[in-house]
């Protein structure tokens, strides 16, 4: 357990996440110490990273930090991310206050929220285009910088794979200049082949790589979050049919027919759980050939029984009773 107190709740908030959260409590604090910190939260769909995101909200507020949330939207304007945590950051502060603790860059960091410069004006959809990105990101980051001096911050952006190339920018810019400044960025963001990293690379960031939950730890969940107390085998068949994935495990639960559940002979895999062994040998049918079959069988061995071994096969170019051998099966 952690010596904070915020960060133990968090723990117990979120069961079989404590290893994670300690890892992120020791940025946290080295943030509020120190200087800016970056974290990358990484995973599969219904993995947990927003649930995560959410322990580490209650944890920094409970520590006596501020959090500013913001996600990707691949609908939104440019830079409307930036802009909610641009709102958030500001909340409190009038046009005056905004303009002598921004400066210069004042009306770079107000053309993203229009509505700080005049009061409750109602600011038109789409209003953030044409704007200097240099400027922008110079803005933003006075801004955190006056505001994480008063307490330090934790900037929590979800769904980051969603971010728009000029949010992107911003973010890039801050972790690149790596001003001292009393931050903590968190940034969660599914990790497939095709994505670029929402910061450019991990050279600077530490990366939290969320993986599916342990019998014990998804059972917790799930009695949780829907008031059931699963039977051992029950959780044995759900840790096998989602990977230890919490989010496919909890809709397995949810769609079950009640009586069969109390039971304990739900046999149902969710659409989402197929979709995620789909994607899961996709992934495994990328890997660098150069890296050679034992490689990808090593790769294999972690996907759990939910891959059938016929699919596995058309994969390695491996025969079936090679396989079975190979993973135990």
């Amino acid at each position: 357990m952690l010596d904070a107190d915020p960060w133990a709740a968090a723990q117990g908030f979120l069961p079989g996440r404590a290893r994670e959260l300690s890892t992120i409590a020791a940025r946290w604090r080295v943030a509020a110490s120190d200087g800016l910190q970056a974290v990358r939260i990484t995973g599969e769909p219904g993995i947990g990273k927003s649930a995560l995101l959410g322990a580490i909200t209650g944890a920094v507020i409970g520590d006596g930090g501020r959090v500013a949330r913001t996600r990707g939207d691949a609908a939104a304007p440019p830079l409307n991310p930036i802009a909610r945590l641009v709102r958030t950051l500001a909340e409190g502060h009038g046009p005056e206050a905004l303009a002598e603790g921004l400066r210069f860059d004042a009306e770079a960091v107000l053309a993203l929220a229009p509505e700080l410069r005049h009061g409750d004006e109602p600011v038109p959809a789409g209003r953030v285009v044409h704007l200097d990105i240099h400027r922008v990101a110079d803005g933003f980051r006075r801004l955190l910088a006056w505001q994480a001096a008063v307490r330090p911050v934790a900037l929590l952006i979800d769904d980051a794979a969603n971010l728009d190339v000029a949010s992107r920018a911003v973010l890039r810019n801050l972790v690149a200049d790596r001003p001292v400044v009393h931050a903590l960025l968190l940034v969660a963001e599914r990790e497939e082949p095709e994505d670029e990293p929402a910061l450019g690379d991990d050279t600077w960031a530490t990366v939290v790589r969320l993986l599916g939950l342990p019998a014990d730890e998804l059972a917790a969940v799930i009695q949780r979050e829907t008031a059931f107390t699963p039977g051992r085998a029950l959780v044995d068949e759900l840790a096998a049919a989602t990977g230890g994935n919490p989010g496919f495990a909890l809709e397995v639960v949810r769609e079950a027919d009640p009586a069969r559940l109390a039971q304990g002979a739900v046999a149902v895999v969710s659409p989402a759980a197929e979709a995620l062994a789909r994607r899961r040998l996709h992934r495994l049918a990328r890997l660098p050939g150069r890296d050679g079959i034992d490689h990808r069988l090593t790769v294999a061995a972690v996907l759990g029984d939910d891959i059938d071994l016929v699919l596995l096969e058309a994969v390695t170019s491996s025969s079936t009773p090679e396989l079975a051998a190979t993973l135990g099966r």
